[in-house]
């Protein structure tokens, strides 16, 4: 363990669930970790419905806070 927070990067839709073994593992050993991913707008959902994950019931039981940040 270096002491140094890992970061990664997923897609969005079903590709943000690729990181989520490496997640669990830095939250169990209590290893800091910056996850970023992306998410379709919510007024997009009718249009690519195969995109649409529920992001926060995937990553809310293996991290400290979860939330979104809206650029603009």
């Amino acid at each position: 363990m270096t002491g140094v927070s890992g970061v990664c990067r997923a897609t969005l839709g079903p590709g943000a669930t690729n990181p989520v073994s490496g997640m669990a593992d830095a939250f169990l050993d209590r290893q800091p970790l910056l996850a970023i991913t992306g998410q379709k707008p919510t007024d997009r959902y009718e249009i690519t419905p195969h995109q649409r994950i529920d992001l926060g019931s995937l990553f809310r039981p293996i991290t400290k806070a979860f939330g979104p940040y809206y650029a603009g």
